[in-house]
Parts: C-alpha cells; structure tokens; sequence
C-alpha cells in the first residue's frame, strides 16, 4: 500500500492544483454566457436594448380588466366568508365549553344536595328498642 502524503497529513495540500484552475476558467466562462466555441453567431450579434428612461406600458382590453377585477372581488369574498365559518366555529366551541362547564356544576351541585339529604335525616340505630335510662 502507497502512501501519497507524509504520516499525519490527513488534508489535501492546500495551494491550488492544476484540476481547480481548470474548474475556475469553465466557471468563469459560464458565467459570461460563452462556453468555447458552442455560441451562436445570431446571439452573440444581438443588439442591446437601449435604455431611453421610459417605463414600458402594456395596455390590456377593458373585458379582461372586468375578468380580473370580478376574480379579485370573488377572492376577497371567499377570504371573508372563510372569516365568518372560522369565527363561527370558534363561537360553537366557546359555547360548548360552557356548556359542559355548567353540566359539570350543576352535576357537583346535584351530588351535594344528595349527600346533605343523606347525612340529614336520622335514623334509628335499631328498630324497636327501648332505652331505659336518660342521660
């Protein structure tokens, strides 16, 4: 087994190797929109567009200007209808939380008072007996 580097040096060697400035001038080249001889001559002769400092306008028919703003009407709508379910779902959920909150309570109430009519009324230890001294 062959070794390329010393003992201990674990990282590539770090000036640059003839692969990397290869790498770099391809780049380099891609970005400027040339890559060898693969451009076209008609690209290449293409007039720039001459920048007069007017803002290009389109104009577009009345109808489609209607279309988009009903479609931009309808959205909103939709958005607003989505609102209201959202609010009113909300709503039924606070309202049954109350509900079943007063559920509760009133259960628990019920519970007392039964256990207070329990605990209230007396009852003899055993029936029919008599008791003969009065302390």
């Amino acid at each position: 087994m062959a070794f390329t580097r010393a003992t201990g040096k674990h990282r590539r060697p770090s000036r640059m190797h003839r692969t990397t400035a290869r790498a770099a001038g391809v780049a380099a080249l891609a970005t400027t929109g040339v890559v060898g001889s693969l451009a076209a001559p008609a690209l290449a002769a293409e007039p720039e567009v001459e920048q007069s400092g007017l803002t290009p306008v389109v104009s577009i028919g009345d109808s489609l200007a209607e279309e988009i703003d009903a479609q931009a009407t309808a959205q909103e709508q939709a958005a607003q209808d989505a609102a209201a379910r959202e609010a009113a779902m909300e709503a039924a959920r606070e309202r049954a939380a109350e509900a079943a909150k007063e559920a509760r309570v009133a259960k628990e109430r019920a519970a007392r008072e039964a256990e207070r009519q329990r605990l209230n009324t007396f009852v003899a230890p055993i029936t029919s007996s008599y008791v003969s001294t009065a302390y």
